[in-house]
């Protein structure tokens, strides 16, 4: 029980953003969205930028040691 307690002003806190959103959306004009701000949440994931290389096609055997090997020394 004390666990809805606790999540009731975070429910109530989505509801009324997403009871705005719609307003903003339907019946006014778009210079309110700035006002909007992000949804409330208790779970919020940082954006950060990564870089990602991409591998090369390789043609091997992966079913077999030799080609284990060779993958991982063609990804070095």
């Amino acid at each position: 029980m004390g666990c809805i307690i606790e999540s009731h002003s975070r429910v109530e806190s989505a509801l009324l953003w997403f009871i705005k959103s719609v307003l903003i959306d339907n019946y006014l004009p778009t210079e309110y969205k700035d006002l909007l701000g992000p949804i409330p949440s208790s779970k919020w994931i940082p954006i950060r930028k990564t870089i990602q290389q991409p591998a090369c096609a390789m043609h091997i055997k992966v079913s077999s040691t030799d080609g284990n090997v060779e993958i991982i020394e063609n990804m070095e």
